[in-house]
């Protein structure tokens, strides 16, 4: 499943075969997204200085929560919720996994971070996640503990509801 072929018919002699990747083959090649995103970014905040790179990572921040809170509106207890952050969580990428600790306080663990790239150079953007697991979470007591950008192997959150 990683090439596909078309047959495109000539006018003399036998049809063409045509190969190119697939989009499961595509993302085997390297790409640089994350230096252009570095790159750009820099220049933005070069250009507009460095309000410009917190009011995007704020309207992220705000996309986040659009997109979450419709999934975790619908849960009740702190379990459910924290479990569908989970749940969300790894569908991006985080490889994320949870420990209740007690009925309403929990260890979030994140042990891929799909934006370090971008993240060590802009740390913003560790404050925006932190900022839109409160407001998603409803909880002011979301503590980052130990973060990637940090040198440290995984991101850590103690949440309190």
């Amino acid at each position: 499943h990683l090439i596909k072929s078309i047959e495109v018919k000539q006018q003399m002699g036998r049809p063409l075969q045509l190969y190119s990747l697939t989009d499961k083959g595509e993302h085997l090649f390297p790409k640089n997204y994350e230096g252009l995103t570095v790159d750009f970014l820099h220049d933005i905040k070069e250009m507009h200085g460095e309000n410009s790179i917190k009011q995007l990572f704020k309207k992220r921040e705000q996309r986040l929560i659009n997109e979450y809170s419709p999934r975790i509106v619908h849960e009740n207890t702190p379990s459910e919720k924290i479990k569908e952050i989970v749940n969300i969580q790894n569908e991006k990428g985080y490889m994320a996994n949870v420990t209740k600790i007690d009925e309403n306080t929990f260890e979030l663990i994140e042990y891929n971070c799909p934006i370090l790239a971008v993240a060590k150079e802009f740390k913003v953007a560790c404050q925006c996640e932190t900022e839109m697991l409160k407001d998603v979470l409803q909880t002011k007591q979301v503590n980052r503990i130990c973060c990637k950008t940090d040198g440290d192997d995984h991101c850590r959150f103690f949440i309190r509801f």
